[in-house]
């Protein structure tokens, strides 16, 4: 095994991908080359994160122990074997030529510090930074490997996808991690503060992957009940759907869209935060509502296949479940009727 000439200290809450970039900083290296230092020829460091298999050769290879690689590796938690899942929509879902249903295929769970997380919710295309945080540590926090993770608490700034100076999007091949590929240092960029009205949806997600257990816990104990069992990656969906029905509804949600007209995504997470605690008794009237706005058949298909009935799926709870498959069942008939959904 190769030995480096010198090694760092890991940091709690760094990215496994971070303290790999730093240290071949720190030995003169490109992230490259500690791929290749693992056997690995193509494909750079990311795919380092999810090969269990790699695990034995990087632990040396950092000077760190083997357990504390395994925890910040993001390893299949169903034993499958590592795959690079397509960066695709949830929302794919539909009926063949011959009639049969044809779902999308899930992506396998894998660990993020204790935290079951689709594949598809790490966010690995760009390097995102928080130039605040970066200044202050010099490091990438592990949050920012997740997509819908969207700020950093501790500075309160969002985080940011595109170098100020090039106009690019810095990736994991730069050498350094507080540097984009034109050499700019990131630290110089401007911050961005988190939207007031945003603070608590961060808070909230921020919880619900805190490698603390006690913290992820009390996060879930302020759920529904019928709520608590489903996974990040389902709430999160759960959240965004049906912000999307309240925006087909609401001219309050239709404004806070606009306001947060930098990503959608933020402002039906919001929303969807919003209804959260409604659940379920406000949520089949606002189905309701959002379809007797006149929708297409189309957005009926995508609403009843592509969101509700996959959540429903991954549910456990059996109310949950229950509610939420009759639910799809209803909406791809076009059958809700008041009395049907008052019982």
């Amino acid at each position: 095994m190769y030995k480096l000439r010198s090694l760092l200290d890991p940091i709690a809450d760094e990215s496994l991908l971070s303290h790999i970039v730093r240290t071949a900083e720190e030995n003169c290296l490109k992230p490259d080359n500690m791929a290749e230092l693992v056997g690995t020829k193509t494909g750079g460091i990311v795919p380092l994160l999810f090969d269990r298999s790699l695990a034995e050769k990087l632990a040396p290879l950092l000077g760190l122990p083997l357990d504390e690689v395994q925890l910040k590796m993001y390893l299949p938690l169903s034993g499958e074997a590592p795959q690079q899942a397509p960066r695709t929509s949830r929302i794919g879902a539909r009926f063949t030529n011959t009639g049969v249903l044809n779902l999308p295929r899930q992506s396998t769970m894998h660990s993020f510090f204790g935290t079951p997380v689709n594949r598809e919710d790490f966010h690995f295309s760009s390097r995102r930074f928080a130039p605040g945080a970066l200044a202050e540590g010099g490091y990438h926090r592990a949050s920012w490997d997740i997509d819908f993770i969207f700020a950093n608490r501790e500075t309160g700034e969002m985080l940011q996808t595109t170098c100020g100076y090039c106009n690019k999007k810095p990736n994991w091949r730069t050498k350094g991690v507080t540097s984009c590929t034109c050499k700019e240092d990131l630290r110089h960029e401007k911050a961005i503060p988190i939207p007031e009205e945003l603070r608590d949806l961060s808070s909230f997600l921020h919880d619900l992957i805190d490698p603390c257990s006690e913290v992820r816990a009390r996060c879930r104990s302020n759920l529904p009940l019928p709520l608590r069992d489903l996974s990040v990656s389902t709430l999160v969906d759960l959240m965004a759907t049906v912000g999307h029905l309240a925006s087909r509804c609401s001219a309050e949600a239709k404004v806070v869209l606009k306001d947060l007209a930098a990503d959608r995504r933020f402002g039906l997470m919001l929303l969807g935060y919003q209804h959260l605690s409604e659940w379920p008794g406000q949520i089949l009237p606002l189905i309701e509502q959002a379809l007797n706005e006149g929708v297409s058949g189309s957005f009926r298909q995508h609403l009843a296949l592509g969101r509700i009935f996959p959540i429903a799926e991954r549910a456990e709870y059996p109310e949950t479940k229950s509610i939420l498959l009759s639910t799809a069942m209803e909406v791809w008939a076009g059958s809700l009727e008041p009395s049907a959904m008052a019982s």
